[in-house]
């Protein structure tokens, strides 16, 4: 397959927007060829869209790229309830 024409939709329990620290539950993100298309909690969804479904996810829209180079889907932010109370 061309990533020209890839269409996937992520989704996942969360979407943080990065820009914002809003997070919105749940999120979704359509990806068109090498180009995010939309970022919502319910995305329009194109006839021949694969969808991957990441559980308990967390996804972060865009490109992120850190110190050791990694870039893509990052593990779940925790849940309000399981954070240590001081």
């Amino acid at each position: 397959m061309k990533i020209s024409s890839l269409l996937l939709l992520l989704r996942a329990a969360r979407l943080l927007e990065v820009d914002t620290g809003r997070v919105i539950a749940p999120g979704e993100i359509l990806i068109e060829g090498e180009r995010i298309a939309a970022v919502g909690s319910s995305v329009a969804r194109p006839a021949g869209a694969e969808v991957i479904d990441l559980g308990d996810s967390t996804l972060l829209p865009g490109q992120t790229r850190h110190g050791n180079g990694r870039r893509g889907i990052r593990r779940p932010l925790p849940r309000e309830d399981s954070r240590a109370v001081h």
